[in-house]
């Protein structure tokens, strides 16, 4: 096969990657339009039309923005004049510019449920189908890989054999189309979920097939536009997915001698081992994020919890007559997960004074106010 593949209609040669790319729009919207027909959708049809309205338009700018920010320097100078302006884009820009659009919109709108999970397959479809056409237009669409020696290395007609990135892509997105299926078949996902792996999972893929491409970081700023916009997704993720979870607080034997063990009561909605595996792989930049995300985050919030436990520990000393029923009872255990939502965000000893006789006040049957 040589490169660019060129279809051809009678006399006329038809630009095989804009075929592709109207095909792929093509392909998943009936995708989408074929799971919302079967799907159950919390998102009315009006809400939905304006969903897809800030969508298309943060798209738009992002993949517009990042596209140019990608080559800085052609910038002053663009190939191609003013064109170059308005046809330069690059799909993780496109999908961070709908992102942003989306929640603005749903924001606006007041509207709380996922509106990415019904769009995960279609936009995997067309993403592939898209891929397609960037790898068959070679050279001209810019998207190849630095060379190699590799078996399955490409000359895509300047002799020199290539990383096919876009075929990279493609299996990929296949396998974490065909992961995601199968992860749901096995138990529901949360409200969310699938959009949430699905981008992210594609942002560290992009990262690191990122390296394997010419395009050059600027100096100085180590990883080029897209990897570090790649990054800031990654980091909206992790915020996402560090949501804490807090249990129910079995009382009586912590407060009687072991009542540090409630703090390693939290858990993580989602698996932050995942999360920092993710980061880990990033080079250079990775265990940094790390190190600021989860290690001294977390030290500086255990530090909180544990000066407030053993401030509040201080008032069980020599009272043999306390009520246990009534830090049995589960309006304490919700209000004592309350205290220590607030504590782990605050380094005042004074509020930590405070949060301490709000609790008291509720053992010995006092009004208190969080």
């Amino acid at each position: 096969m040589s490169y660019p593949v060129q279809f051809t209609l009678g006399p006329l040669a038809l630009p095989v990657h804009l075929l592709l790319e109207v095909l792929a729009y093509s392909l998943g919207y009936r995708c989408y339009q074929h799971l919302r027909a079967r799907t159950p959708d919390p998102i009315s049809d009006e809400h939905r039309l304006w969903i897809f309205v800030g969508c298309a338009t943060g798209a738009l700018l992002g993949s517009r923005l990042l596209g140019l920010l990608e080559h800085p320097e052609l910038l002053a100078n663009p190939p191609g004049g003013w064109l170059y302006y308005a046809t330069n884009k690059t799909i993780v820009g496109g999908l961070l510019g709908g992102l942003v659009g989306v929640e603005l919109t749903k924001s606006r709108l007041g509207i709380t449920a996922s509106s990415g999970d019904l769009m995960v397959f279609p936009i995997v479809l067309a993403m592939c189908v898209g891929r397609l056409g960037c790898h068959l237009s070679g050279l001209e669409d810019g998207t190849f890989g630095t060379a190699t020696r590799l078996p399955w290395g490409i000359d895509f007609g300047d002799g020199i054999a290539r990383h096919p990135t876009n075929l990279y892509e493609i299996l990929f997105l296949a396998t974490l189309a065909l992961l995601l299926w199968l992860l749901e078949r096995r138990q529901p996902l949360p409200n969310g979920r699938r959009f949430q792996l699905f981008l992210s999972c594609y942002l560290l893929f992009r990262l690191l097939v990122e390296f394997v491409k010419p395009t050059t970081a600027p100096p100085g700023l180590v990883l080029t536009a897209i990897q570090w916009a790649c990054v800031a997704g990654l980091g909206y993720y992790v915020w996402k997915f560090s949501v804490v979870k807090r249990k129910k607080l079995p009382w009586v034997d912590e407060i009687t001698g072991s009542h540090m063990n409630e703090i390693d009561k939290y858990s993580k909605e989602v698996d932050v081992a995942l999360v920092r595996t993710m980061f880990g792989m990033i080079p250079i930049v990775g265990p940094v994020l790390n190190e600021v995300v989860f290690d001294i985050r977390g030290r500086v919030k255990q530090d909180r919890l544990n000066k407030f436990t053993d401030l509040f520990a201080q008032y069980f000393v020599n009272r043999p007559d306390l009520d246990i029923d009534v830090i049995r009872q589960e309006d304490f255990g919700d209000l004592f997960e309350a205290v220590l939502r607030n504590v782990a965000q605050t380094k005042s000893e004074s509020k930590y004074k405070r949060y301490r006789d709000i609790l008291i006040n509720k053992i010995e049957g006092r009004i208190y106010e969080l």
